[in-house]
């Protein structure tokens, strides 16, 4: 398989206690696309050998993760058992967006139980953001009503190699930020942290099912443009694509980006470049009214107002060179998308998908889930679930 030509930098070393916890995620991911598998199963699935997936198993039934239930004898020997994933456990998914952010809870069929709004993030000032955002968690953990494995954050934000700091959100304007600590100074859970494009995909990669896809890319589209990797063979193996692609140089250089340079991709499909010809017709480009703005620009369109129809035209042109560039660059054979053009109709994405598979000459790779633009929230909470205490 071709390597992605766009990547981050290389990881940290792992060692065997990062070894163990991430065999240990790959069975919960696992458990969820086949909800019942007995050890033997579970070693060839994960390519080890028997007593080492009974070890892992061990660890996560004495944790409460796991349920084990027996299996019918069919012959002389020792009757065997299978292993499930138990529902008296959640994740906690915080989902940061430039416009927004929300808290969601995930139970471990990837199954939403309840979202809650944590209103916009503070920029500048990630401390007031944080402070914010606890209590909404809280209420979260309560309303959800079951033990938390841990908290995934999806954030709108170029993170270290470690997944540890907020290296810089340019929309934010948050930089070397300790996320992790400083969200864990309030909150006694496991936490991990991902941008929102390596969140999304978690999500969309279960909805669409790994064995479908070889390599999967997600674009997240909102105020600016985040890309993100896995392939088949270990989903939560997630790579952030270069985690600054917004900023690649592919777009008129007369637009001048929030960066500070011009020609970015963000200037062609983000939120200010689409919603710009609407404010001389009334509608807000604030990016707290992303979604409602959306719709309405949909909205005037569909009634025949000509710089809307013309709004909705230039976004899928230039969306379709974007994913065309991307995916000529690393070679995905599914493509999913977030963000605001998630709101506009089908016939948007018909098109879409024509220009696409034009500019390509093969069928277009994109592929719609039922989740959305709610698929870096899930993500998020699906990560959480994935975390297992050492």
């Amino acid at each position: 398989m071709r390597e992605p030509l766009l990547t981050g930098a290389a990881p940290r070393s792992e060692t065997a206690r990062d070894l163990r916890i991430r065999n240990e995620r790959r069975l919960l991911f696992k458990l969820r696309e086949q909800p019942a598998m007995t050890r033997a199963e579970i070693a060839a699935t994960l390519g080890m050998t028997p007593m080492a997936a009974g070890r892992i198993a061990s660890r996560l039934l004495a944790r409460g993760l796991l349920v084990e239930a027996p299996l019918a004898l069919k012959g002389p020997g020792r009757p065997g058992s299978t292993l499930s994933l138990s529902d008296d456990w959640m994740g906690v998914g915080i989902d940061i967006r430039a416009h927004q952010s929300t808290v969601s809870c995930v139970n471990p069929r990837g199954q939403e139980l309840l979202r809650l709004d944590a209103g916009t993030p503070h920029v500048g000032d990630p401390q007031r953001t944080i402070n914010e955002l606890v209590p909404v968690v809280r209420e979260a953990i309560a309303q959800g009503g079951r033990e938390v494995s841990g908290i995934g954050v999806g954030l709108a934000a170029a993170l270290d190699d470690d997944y540890l700091h907020v290296t810089h959100s340019a929309y934010l304007d948050w930089h070397h930020v300790p996320f992790k600590k400083l969200l864990g100074e309030q909150l006694p859970y496991p936490i991990a942290l991902k941008n929102i494009a390596e969140c999304a995909i978690l999500a969309n990669s279960e909805q669409i099912g790994p064995a479908s896809y070889r390599l999967l890319m997600h674009v997240q589209i909102g105020v600016g443009l985040g890309i993100a990797l896995t392939q088949s063979r270990d989903v939560l193996n997630t790579l952030a694509v270069g985690g600054n692609m917004g900023h690649v140089f592919l777009g008129d250089s007369r637009r001048l980006c929030n960066c500070g340079r011009s020609g970015c991709v963000d200037t062609m499909v983000g939120f200010s470049a689409f919603s710009a010809p609407g404010r001389a017709h009334g509608v807000s480009g604030n990016w707290s009214r992303m979604d409602s703005t959306t719709r309405q620009i949909l909205a005037d369109a569909r009634r025949g107002e000509s710089w809307a129809v013309s709004c909705i035209q230039q976004l899928q042109e230039d969306l379709a060179r974007v994913i065309t560039v991307f995916t000529t660059i690393n070679g995905p054979d599914r493509v999913t998308l977030g963000g605001y053009p998630r709101m506009l109709d089908d016939e948007f994405f018909a098109g879409l998908d024509e220009k696409v598979s034009a500019n390509l000459r093969t069928p277009s790779p994109i592929v719609h889930t039922d989740i959305a633009d709610r698929a870096s929230a899930i993500g998020a909470g699906l990560l959480g679930l994935s975390l297992v205490r050492a």
